[in-house]
């Protein structure tokens, strides 16, 4: 079983996961929430889909039914996240399909970020522009995360982008993503960053890096 002792930032309290990719140490601490309007931070509603889909399709029916409750926004840090079973998808799963699924609705979107991961390099025009267009806190923290992982310096123009939408339209996600930033040496004016967003950060790539098994890691200092 790999990467199946990832659980919470919370619970984790320094276990290692088990895959040789996912080598670093989940921090003791709490996950941070999303930042809800009246400034309390709230973890992400479960929102499932209606009972009846019209149009469902086997994309959605086969990688995002299954899965995005787990994980939309930071709920993978509190959530047991089925990563065998996420690989195997992966693996069943076209660099188009993802790219579909990035350009989709917020359920889809969630999981084309994660399935992303491990092809960033491959599809790092569509994860920039699903995550400037990204409506806030269910779908930006996973995008922002697997951006940060795969794409490192090339991802701050559009984790701007999205920041400053966020800050316009309080959508949530502000901290996090300065925190995202903060790792990237682009700290931003005016956003305030807490360990409860690092502590987030180190989660979420924690999670990023047992699902991608193939691709290098970028350095956060690398060269745009």
């Amino acid at each position: 079983m790999i990467c199946d002792t990832v659980a919470s930032v919370g619970v984790l309290q320094g276990r290692r996961c088990k895959s040789t990719l996912c080598d670093s140490i989940v921090r003791r601490g709490t996950m941070a929430m999303p930042m809800t309007r009246d400034g309390r931070r709230s973890p992400a509603r479960c929102v499932p889909y209606p009972k009846a889909v019209p149009g469902l399709t086997d994309l959605e029916r086969r990688c995002v039914l299954p899965f995005y409750l787990t994980m939309m926004g930071l709920n993978a840090l509190s959530h047991d996240v089925p990563f065998d079973a996420l690989r195997e998808v992966a693996r069943g799963t076209t660099d188009g399909e993802v790219a579909e699924l990035l350009v989709s609705p917020w359920r889809p979107r969630v999981m084309g970020a994660w399935l992303a991961s491990g092809r960033t390099q491959r599809l790092e025009a569509a994860l920039l522009e699903s995550l400037e267009t990204s409506l806030g806190t269910l779908t930006a923290p996973p995008l922002a995360t697997v951006a940060l992982r795969g794409l490192g310096a090339k991802a701050v123009p559009s984790l701007k982008t999205y920041l400053r939408l966020d800050l316009e339209h309080r959508w949530g996600s502000a901290s996090f993503i300065a925190a995202v930033l903060e790792r990237l040496d682009a700290t931003p004016v005016g956003v305030a960053i807490d360990d409860q967003d690092r502590r987030a950060v180190d989660g979420m790539l924690t999670v990023a890096r047992c699902l991608a098994k193939t691709e290098p890691e970028v350095p956060p200092d690398a060269a745009t």
